[in-house]
């Protein structure tokens, strides 16, 4: 793999990861 796809696969992470985190915070169960 590329450097640079692998960089844009771990930036899409990190915000998959903090949005579902925001998410959870905001609607608390």
């Amino acid at each position: 793999m590329h450097p640079v796809i692998v960089e844009i696969a771990m930036t899409m992470s990190s915000i998959t990861v903090i949005g579902n985190a925001n998410r959870l915070h905001r609607n608390p169960i």
